[in-house]
This record gives structure tokens, C-alpha cells and sequence, in this order.
């Protein structure tokens, strides 16, 4: 059987659209990365945060993000204020961290912290008083800051109104794997 040039020239072009759709999946975006300096930009975006707890009203202020890659977790840092008709005319002051995991809703594109657990609490005083709202405050603050939103994605990629297969967590970023 002898081919000729336009014989070569189809069989090359049902060649190429078979292999395609095999192209296209290697080509296609299968993960998607968040650096920690954009995750720093979205949190001073959002901060400060102020949340209502039933004694008092708490804001948080001058957010940073570590990220544990060996323990597949994040530190979010903080400052507090908390002030309220419960604490009389007190107002107390002092530093957060807390540990936690990450989960993606695909539905809204956001990245929010999953069972976060406190690491450090401090309260700027060291009278009795400041005690008893420490011990209250570091039962209240994991659950206040229990879902939040730690990233929001802009892009418009079919990809990340599906679920992830993976977070990882990496020492420059977060990764989500498809």
C-alpha cells in the first residue's frame, strides 16, 4: 500500500486528536500553590478581627502565619484586646498562638483553619483579675477562632470548586492537590 502526502497529512491529524485529551490532563493544572507571603497579605487584610464572646468583645490585631511543614499544621499569632460590660471598666491585653489544621470549602474558594489549639496566651497584667479572665479566654478564643478564614482564592479555575485530594502544608506556602 502506497501513501501519499494529503493520506500522511490524516493520519497525522487523527493521530493528534487521539493524543490530545492525553496532552491536555499532563498540561492541566493539578495543584494549586498560596505562598506565605499571600497569605500574610489576605490575614492584614482581614485584620483586625473582632469577635463577640458572651462576656466581652475581643479584637485581634498584627496577624503572622508560621507554617509547620513537619507537622502539617499552621501557627497564627496574634494580639488581643478585650473589653466589655462584664469587665467592668478593665480593658486586658495580650498575645495569642495558636496550632491548627486547615480545611478547604470548595463552595465558597477559601482556606480556613480546622481545630485550631492553643499554644500561647498571655496577659499583659498579673493581677488576680487578669487570672480569672485568662482562664476564661483560653477556653473561649480556639472556638472563636474555630473556620477562620485564613485565604480566599479569586481565581476562577474549575478545579477549586472541587475538593482537594491534599493540603499540604510546605515551608514557603500552602498547596492544594488535585
Amino acid at each position: 500500500m502506497k501513501l501519499n502526502a494529503s493520506g500522511m497529512n490524516k493520519r497525522r491529524w487523527m493521530l493528534a486528536l487521539c493524543l490530545f485529551p492525553l496532552i491536555k490532563n499532563t498540561l492541566a493544572q493539578t495543584d494549586f500553590f498560596i505562598t506565605k507571603q499571600w497569605l500574610e497579605l489576605f490575614l492584614w487584610g482581614t485584620f483586625p478581627l473582632s469577635k463577640n464572646a458572651l462576656i466581652a468583645q475581643i479584637i485581634f490585631t498584627d496577624p503572622e502565619i508560621a507554617l509547620l511543614a513537619n507537622e502539617q499544621r499552621v501557627e497564627l499569632k496574634a494580639h488581643y484586646v478585650v473589653n466589655g460590660p462584664a469587665l467592668g471598666k478593665k480593658t486586658y491585653a495580650g498575645k495569642i498562638a495558636l496550632n491548627s489544621g486547615l480545611q478547604y470549602k470548595a463552595s465558597d474558594r477559601i482556606v480556613r483553619l480546622a481545630q485550631p489549639q492553643l499554644e500561647l496566651f498571655t496577659v499583659d497584667s498579673d493581677s488576680d483579675a487578669s487570672q480569672q479572665i485568662s482562664a476564661l479566654l483560653k477556653k473561649i478564643v480556639p472556638a472563636l477562632l474555630e473556620q477562620q478564614i485564613i485565604y480566599r482564592f479569586e481565581n476562577s479555575s474549575p478545579l477549586l470548586g472541587n475538593a482537594p485530594k491534599q493540603i499540604q502544608i510546605e515551608n514557603d506556602g500552602i498547596r492544594l492537590q488535585y
